[in-house]
């Protein structure tokens, strides 16, 4: 294509209007081929950054969901705790039992929540 195009220029030295006009022609068709070869790369890398940005969400959100887990299970074990300790002061105020000692603990553990925390930090990236 290149000894075309210099074969042209050489014949536009003697003048010759037709042959202007096909290089001119050619000149703009190899400047679009090379426009549209720039934006189809430009594309892909811009669908690999997207891929890569997917990928990275998709692990935090892998973690985050881990995490909270382990927190559910921790709560979970706390709020049985709880119960446990309301069953046990429920069934002394029902029976009428004496007070003991370790009443106290049930009393004070009844009004007891346990806080929760959760990441959803991969959420947030996903949303934004």
């Amino acid at each position: 294509m290149i000894k075309f195009f210099r074969k042209i220029r050489y014949n536009l030295k003697e003048g010759k209007t037709v042959n202007y006009l096909k290089y001119a022609i050619g000149e703009i068709v190899l400047v679009v081929i090379g426009i549209l070869i720039a934006l189809s790369i430009n594309n892909w890398n811009e669908g690999r950054k997207d891929l890569v940005k997917s990928y990275e969400i998709l692990r935090e959100i892998k973690e985050n969901i881990q995490f909270n887990t382990k927190q559910f299970e921790a709560e979970i074990k706390e709020e049985q705790s709880v119960i446990n300790s309301i069953d046990i002061v429920f069934e002394n105020i029902t029976i009428h039992q004496k007070y003991n000692d370790s009443l106290d603990f049930h009393i004070v553990y009844t009004f007891y929540w346990p806080a929760s925390s959760r990441k959803s930090s991969g959420y947030e990236s996903l949303k934004s």
